[in-house]
């Protein structure tokens, strides 16, 4: 029996009001596990998915399902942001963050792989604006600017890599990424607190 589309809504929702209150981005492999755990306990959510699917199926549903979508969702991308009270503001806080006041995020043409969207400065400069949450994807960053601008297009783009108070960056991985988009002739940017 296939799980109802409303039961998944009210699922999801919880998980992601949950995920938020731990601050999911920031937590460790082992504390994601611990709260993978929790949450197949939990009787609202994995109480109401066994009803559907074996113990182990609701587990690899949360992780592969929503909680995979999760770090888009928190930017209003994917079919689960609409679960996310507020997406829109994230992007908008991280810009701001990444590249201060006077710059404007075109919300119509956010992507995916990497998660990416235009963005204008007060003063008329264009740029692609794309970011990941962790730093270990940093390369998807610099592959997709590359690719874009090997096929001819001209716009610059600004990488930002955003990290948690909980888990920065390493100074000596910043200083890579700065060094890798010098030589590539891209803005590299890091921001803390999201």
């Amino acid at each position: 029996m296939a799980i109802s589309k409303e039961l998944q809504d009210k699922v999801v929702a919880l998980l992601f009001e949950q995920a938020e209150k731990v601050h999911w981005p920031s937590l460790s492999l082992q504390q994601r596990t611990e709260m993978y755990n929790q949450w197949v306990q939990d009787p609202q959510i994995g109480g109401r998915l066994t009803e559907f699917v074996p113990v182990e199926q609701a587990r690899v549903w949360i992780k592969d399902g929503p909680m995979k979508e999760f770090a888009r969702a928190r930017f209003g991308v994917g079919n689960f942001a609409k679960h996310v009270p507020n997406p829109s503001a994230a992007v908008t806080d991280l810009i701001t963050s990444a590249l201060g006041d006077g710059w404007d995020a075109d919300m119509d043409t956010m992507a995916i792989k990497p998660l990416r969207l235009r963005v204008y400065s007060d003063e008329g400069e264009e740029a692609i604006f794309a970011w990941v949450d962790d730093y270990n994807h940093f390369k998807h960053l610099v592959w997709a600017a590359l690719k874009e601008q090997a096929d001819g297009a001209s716009t610059p783009w600004i990488l930002c890599v955003a990290a948690s108070f909980e888990k920065p960056v390493p100074e000596d991985v910043k200083a890579f990424h700065l060094r890798v988009g010098q030589r590539c002739g891209l803005q590299v940017v890091h921001v803390e607190g999201v």
